[in-house]
């Protein structure tokens, strides 16, 4: 029984990951197998643990009944609030499922290489879109454009969602060659890291790019450096390198802005998406700071947004977006479960550096991991409608659990099993 829930999981997992291309019976097949293997371990396993305790846990939790308790102020219409608010429930599903079932080291990897199998997937077909120019997914709308000017998009909706997926899964990649013992796989996730880069460089998306460098920096800084500074120096030198990044977005920001002559009329300018953020803002104090409802911005832009934003609705930036849907009460215990995460892990690299290096090399790399999070989730129109972000979201969780647990028993750190 238990074989079956986890091939359930793992098949789940991968539809996830391509359910912009399978046919709509499909895309709710993978839905629907979360829910299943939800019920399972529930009905298998009524023993508290991990899954019971862990904050993450208890906050999607917290943020599924507050999204539902918004229906009373917010008069949100149902054909809004539920497609956003499926994808939120199953993101505490599986949340939940994570820390539930991830008990041993082979399960964790298999995830991963669930992962991995997918973004192999989308750098083959990103590679033969761009020497190619023909796309098998996109739109007709894209179309024309992306084939001029050869932007691999693979089977995501655009180039900002494949750049954002293939910028968080480099570094789940870099995770899983910690738990590789063979070379040869360990080349190979290497080639897949530099290939990925490539492609988001190719596809255009700043934001992700910012991400993948600074977050792939931090980890060439242990390559070349740990052995040869103190943490004190090594903290300077990430604060350097996060500024040499910024510096380096700032750059392409201003060369794009000067050859894209940038407007407020430009659907894709930086300047709309201010107004966007303006007018979110804006409906938030309206809700006196509760939140909207987390299916409305769209709605709400439409009809009721004070700056002209020329047509585009979603608020294209996660931070903000949850901020207005969800309120100041959810936004800052959210931020707060981040800024937790990466204080521990720098915690983690203070105690472990001088006598464990793997335990300093997984929270440098989730540090990275954590840096690429706060840019690239600024450039996709909407994550909470991507099925592919919650199993990645949910993931982030569960390592920040295992690479910063130091109990004994069932709390060990799955990466030293």
């Amino acid at each position: 029984m238990r074989k079956t829930i986890y091939g359930m999981l793992y098949f789940a997992i991968l539809l996830s990951f391509v359910d912009n291309i399978i046919p709509i019976y499909a895309y709710y097949t993978w839905q629907f197998l979360i829910v299943l293997v939800f019920f399972a371990i529930i009905l298998l396993n009524r023993n508290r643990n991990k899954a019971q305790s862990n904050l993450a846990v208890k906050f999607m939790w917290i943020w599924v009944f507050y999204s539902c308790l918004s229906l009373f102020w917010t008069g949100e219409k149902l054909d809004y609030f539920l497609p956003n608010f499926r994808l939120l429930l199953l993101g505490a599903m599986i949340t939940f499922t994570f820390f539930k079932v991830v008990n041993t080291k082979q399960i964790l990897k298999n995830i991963l290489i669930c992962v991995f199998i997918a973004v192999i997937f989308h750098n083959i077909l990103g590679w033969y879109e761009y020497f190619t120019g023909n796309y098998l997914f996109i739109s007709d709308s894209y179309k024309v454009l992306y084939q001029s000017l050869r932007l691999p998009t693979s089977t995501f909706y655009n180039t900002n969602d494949f750049s954002t997926f293939l910028t968080l899964s480099i570094f789940f990649i870099l995770l899983l060659k910690e738990i590789f013992e063979k070379r040869y796989m360990k080349l190979i996730s290497d080639f897949v890291i530099l290939s990925s880069v490539l492609l988001v460089y190719l596809a255009g998306s700043r934001a992700n790019l910012i991400g993948s460098l600074l977050g792939v920096g931090l980890v060439f800084i242990y390559k070349v450096l740990v052995r040869r500074i103190t943490v004190k120096e090594l903290l300077i030198v990430i604060f350097g390198l996060f500024i040499i990044v910024i510096s380096f977005g700032v750059w392409i920001n201003v060369n794009q802005a000067n050859f894209q002559n940038l407007d407020f009329s430009n659907p894709t300018s930086d300047l709309t998406r201010i107004n966007l953020i303006k007018n979110g803002l804006y409906f938030l104090t309206k809700s006196f700071g509760l939140g909207i409802g987390v299916g409305n911005i769209e709605y709400m832009m439409q009809f009721y947004a004070i700056y002209p934003t020329f047509g585009l609705l979603p608020i294209h930036n996660w931070w903000i977006e949850i901020l207005v849907t969800s309120g100041f009460l959810i936004f800052i215990f959210y931020l707060y479960l981040y800024i937790k995460m990466y204080i521990r892990s720098f915690q983690m690299l203070y105690k472990k550096s001088n006598n464990e290096v793997k335990s300093f090399k997984l929270n440098l790399i989730f540090l990275g991991l954590l840096s690429a999070f706060i840019f690239c989730s600024m450039s996709t129109s909407s994550l909470f409608t991507r099925g592919w972000f919650w199993m990645l979201h949910s993931l982030i969780y569960l390592i920040s659990y295992n690479i910063t647990v130091e109990k004994g028993g069932e709390d060990e750190n799955l990466f030293r099993k």
